[in-house]
């Protein structure tokens, strides 16, 4: 039912996903994905677990987007699990929501804010989140691993798992914004004097993100995200304009913030990318009834221009 209303009937998504979860726990299926309930059978228990995983996926992924915390933690620790059955996609997509659950918890949640008094701590829990990052992607079976860049995609001949490394390569860019993205604040005036910490750490951040930014344009602008079908992402119905489409309106902003922040020579690289983005969000809306990421890109066009 949750999976049904994801796609159908948005206003009742996170209903069924809480129904989903407490019946999970009635049934003591987040025990047995634990390997914590004996009674039951290998191939039952294999069953509960990735019913588990499925499920802790679809609940992260949403409770993420709407700014809370997810209900199910399962706390994996050593018994992470592993990709020793080859490239699958509930595993990957529950290793991921396991990291941006733990950049959530370490970084954004209430305690973690509370325990985040100086520059030099943010600094110390971002290198943390970012280490994690390339952890989870380093850990992903090959080619997976190295999907993060768009040449690699490129390389890949097979459909299928060329979707699965575009899957990926739309999970890591997700997670660089996660991370990067709310650390990009003015300097507060008692974070002045800390040897410009903060200021490093916010420049890191941008940094981070304009990469990530022009790494999705580049893509998005390719013939291979054309000629194989991965523009029909942005047509998603599970979430408005999908996964690549939301990297695609996030990328666009970050060209524009650069634009208007940055340097001179800044200005001049991200010139380019700024008319490759109305290039393709005036394709995508002839192709398609997205013609609202048109209507954000001019948007966005009047502010630089009002700079």
């Amino acid at each position: 039912q949750a999976v049904i209303a994801y796609v159908c009937e948005e206003s009742s998504i996170w209903e069924k996903i809480t129904a989903a979860v407490c019946c999970a726990r009635d049934l003591r299926l987040v025990h047995a994905a634990r390997g914590q309930q004996s009674s039951m059978s290998d191939q039952d228990q294999e069953l509960a677990q990735r019913g588990v995983w499925f499920l802790y996926s679809l609940e992260t992924d949403y409770a993420i987007h709407h700014g809370m915390l997810p209900i199910l933690d399962l706390g994996w620790g050593i018994q992470f699990p592993s990709f020793d059955k080859g490239e699958d996609v509930i595993t990957v997509s529950y290793t991921f929501s396991e990291l941006l659950h733990s950049v959530l918890k370490f970084q954004y949640s209430p305690r973690a804010l509370n325990k985040s008094a100086s520059a030099y701590d943010r600094r110390d829990r971002l290198q943390a989140s970012c280490h994690v990052l390339n952890e989870w992607l380093s850990g992903l079976p090959a080619p997976l691993n190295e999907a993060n860049d768009a040449k690699v995609l490129q390389s890949i001949k097979d459909d299928r798992q060329l979707r699965k490394a575009f899957r990926v390569f739309c999970m890591y860019h997700r997670a660089v914004f996660f991370i990067h993205c709310p650390w990009i604040t003015p300097i507060a005036t008692d974070d002045a004097d800390l040897s410009g910490v903060a200021e490093q750490t916010r420049e890191r951040c941008v940094e981070r993100c304009v990469e990530s930014a022009f790494a999705v344009v580049k893509l998005a602008n390719s013939g291979l995200f054309w000629e194989k079908g991965l523009e029909r992402d942005i047509g998603s119905s599970s979430m408005k304009w999908g996964n690549m489409g939301q990297l695609l309106l996030v990328s666009l902003c970050f060209i524009v913030y650069y634009l208007i922040n940055g340097e001179k020579a800044n200005r001049k690289t991200a010139m380019p990318y700024l008319a490759i983005c109305g290039g393709l969000f005036g394709r995508l809306s002839l192709d398609s009834d997205e013609g609202s990421l048109m209507d954000h890109y001019l948007e966005l066009i009047q502010v630089v221009r009002a700079s």
